[in-house]
């Protein structure tokens, strides 16, 4: 920017072969200009009329971060200079008359500085995000630890006291209960964790032998002596995923319908459909789930992705969520006010 036409013509014409250039005499055109373009390098001239290039470089600096701001002074501006520093934050600046060659150099300087402050810029939001999501994963997964701990502590005292023999067994009975109850959680958390830092690795995936694999698994949880499990797989094709990630994804589709069943109920369900064709494998887990009450706003503002406050009922959807990112799928949760749930995955055949 320079208020001075005939310099910017002859700055345009010397650097339009190697970068797109584009001048304005007015700051309101560049600030316009910059809020609607990607723009890399902003070069303001000390001297203009309206605002001086130092006023001009700080204005913008702080709508605008990425772009990297470079002014153009004479010998006699060095007050200008420092105040540039100062309140412009500006990479270098330039002294009249400026050298085509030493331009270039610059420029290539600040292309570099521009893209590598960028990606500390989203490595940093990247960071504020885990940390954001750690934190309310720890808070939602606390309850789910402290529950059991608190009942076999209480039932420990009660122990103590008890005097009967067939009261002391109940007690111990109560507290291996709550023993394996918080051991599955813990150990489901830690495989959620390790399988999720584990590289990606494609191989052919079986979905009825992995089903398998998952109920296996899924008859130590204490209620699932109370569901009614059905599953309709149709697999015509070899799809290829990671197998470690996708039945994490399973398991914790399972675990979440059996931490909310209900237990008085006999016709309580699960039904778990699969299918899966040459581009995607589409996996719904449908069931008749006690309602969740307020959980269930924040779990739709987890699953898309806004800014949710941690809670118990979420913790499983979260790990759910988190593979399904992590496989490249998409998540969708329906969750009606009468009770129920139904999640679905779609994962694409990494063939």
């Amino acid at each position: 920017m320079d208020d001075e036409e005939n310099n910017l013509i002859s700055f345009q014409a010397t650097f339009r072969r190697d970068y797109n250039v584009w001048v304005t005499q007015s700051p309101q055109e560049a600030a316009e200009f910059i809020r609607l373009n990607d723009v890399h390098i902003v070069i303001a001239d000390q001297k203009m009329p309206e605002v001086s290039g130092v006023e001009f470089l700080e204005m913008i600096r702080y709508e605008f971060q990425d772009p990297i701001r470079i002014l153009l002074t004479g010998y006699a501006d060095i007050e200008a200079v420092i105040d540039a520093i100062n309140r412009g934050q500006v990479f270098r600046y330039i002294q009249k008359p400026w050298n085509e060659g030493e331009l270039k150099v610059l420029f290539d300087s600040a292309y570099q500085l521009y893209f590598a402050n960028k990606d500390l810029r989203l490595k940093n939001a990247e960071l504020a995000r885990a940390y954001s999501e750690l934190e309310k994963f720890v808070y939602s997964a606390s309850h789910d630890i402290k529950a059991p701990i608190a009942t076999i502590q209480g039932l420990v005292k009660l122990a103590v006291q008890e005097s009967d023999l067939a009261g002391m067994r109940e007690c111990i009975d109560r507290i291996d209960i709550s023993a394996n109850k918080l051991s599955f959680f813990t150990n489901h958390l830690l495989g959620f964790y390790q399988t999720l830092r584990k590289p990606l690795d494609y191989v052919p995936v079986d979905f009825s032998e992995m089903w398998h694999q998952t109920l296996e698994t899924a008859r130590l949880h204490e209620n699932f002596q109370f569901v009614r499990m059905t599953k309709e797989i149709q697999q015509n094709n070899t799809f290829f995923c990671d197998a470690e990630h996708l039945k994490a994804a399973l398991m914790s589709l399972v675990v979440n319908s059996l931490k909310y069943i209900n237990k008085s109920n006999p016709e309580s369900y699960l039904a778990m459909r699969i299918l899966s064709n040459e581009s995607v494998a589409i996996i719904e887990l449908e069931d008749n789930v006690l309602g969740l009450g307020n959980s269930q706003e924040q779990i739709l503002e987890m699953v898309e992705g806004r800014d949710w406050v941690g809670s118990s009922a979420a913790i499983m959807v979260f790990m759910i969520k988190k593979i399904a990112d992590k496989l490249n799928g998409q998540m969708q949760f329906n969750h009606p006010t009468n009770g129920g749930m139904t999640i679905k995955l779609t994962i694409p055949n990494h063939k």
